[in-house]
């Protein structure tokens, strides 16, 4: 009996593993890879892009996401109800606050689409390009349509 339980116990304990390291980033295919190419208009031309209208490519993005953000936030960035935040549809959610929330992090007290979250979220330690990428991928997804971030704003907001 003693040997069964612990036998279930280990199962079980692998189970909820192989959900966590697969949750916390997973492969896409690359049906899901295209679909985070968008279209977006860019404020200004950078030196690579010579026209107003660019192609924005989320897949990066979408990397760091599903990697650092997701197990809170969710695949399709639902958050949980009073405890993670949305990242979908969020009324708090702007270029400056995308940056400086994964640069620095968030606490406190925090009202989101009119529900309160206080689970505060640790800085996630990323390159200043995962931040670009990531901030672009949540600016742009989820049905979100909220611009772009350059590493400039990136390198700006750390000042």
């Amino acid at each position: 009996m003693k040997r069964n339980f612990l036998t279930t116990i280990g199962v079980v304990a692998m189970f909820v593993f192989t959900t966590v390291l697969f949750s916390c980033g997973g492969t896409t295919d690359t049906t899901e890879a295209d679909s985070t190419k968008t279209e977006v208009k860019t404020e200004e031309a950078t030196p690579e892009t010579t026209t107003e209208e660019a192609t924005l490519d989320l897949t990066a993005g979408k990397t760091v996401y599903d990697a650092k953000c997701s197990v809170c936030h969710g695949a399709e960035g639902a958050g949980i109800a009073g405890t993670f935040p949305p990242v979908a549809g969020a009324d708090y959610l702007t270029k400056e606050t995308a940056i400086a929330v994964a640069l620095k992090g968030l606490e406190g007290e925090n009202t989101i689409n009119g529900e309160t979250y206080s689970t505060p979220m640790a800085p996630v330690e990323m390159t200043d390009q995962e931040v670009v990428d990531v901030c672009n991928f949540v600016l742009n997804s989820f049905g979100n349509s909220l611009g772009t971030v350059t590493l400039e704003d990136v390198t700006k907001a750390k000042e």
